[in-house]
């Protein structure tokens, strides 16, 4: 595993990247209850958290994970800053003799915020016979 997925598990799979989703498409959301999902029990994230009821065991205390109201906005925001990281960061991009990246050479747009592209809708591209149609899976 590559330096970035080890400093940043929440890039490392499907669920963390699903989060990510929801809050970003659910931006009403108020609460969030994470509780006892190990990939969300991090210090990093702490900070965001609620504080577990005082009469919850020890047990309940240490696997408590609910974001609430100005928890779930600087949740979606951390992890949107997480996402942001350029592709360069997160993979191994060798130069080649002119000093140039495939990155690089990516229009703006394109590597702004790489992780966006592996949470958009799947899209399927369907060729009709006259023109080509983009499609959104279900």
């Amino acid at each position: 595993m590559n330096a970035f997925l080890e400093e940043n598990p929440l890039s490392s799979s499907s669920l963390e990247r699903s989060i990510i989703y929801l809050l970003n498409n659910c931006v009403k959301l108020t609460h969030l209850s994470l509780t006892g999902v190990q990939a969300f029990l991090r210090n990093d994230l702490e900070q965001f958290c609620r504080d577990a009821p005082p009469e919850f065991t020890e047990h309940q205390r240490n696997v408590f994970c609910v974001f609430s109201g100005q928890g779930v906005v600087a949740l979606r925001k951390y992890l949107n800053s997480l996402a942001n990281t350029s592709v360069a960061d997160i993979i191994n991009v060798d130069e080649d003799e002119n000093g140039s990246t495939m990155v690089e050479d990516l229009p703006t747009h394109n590597r702004r915020s790489t992780n966006y592209a592996a949470l958009a809708i799947p899209r399927v591209l369907i060729y009709d016979g006259d023109r080509d149609h983009e499609h959104e899976e279900s």
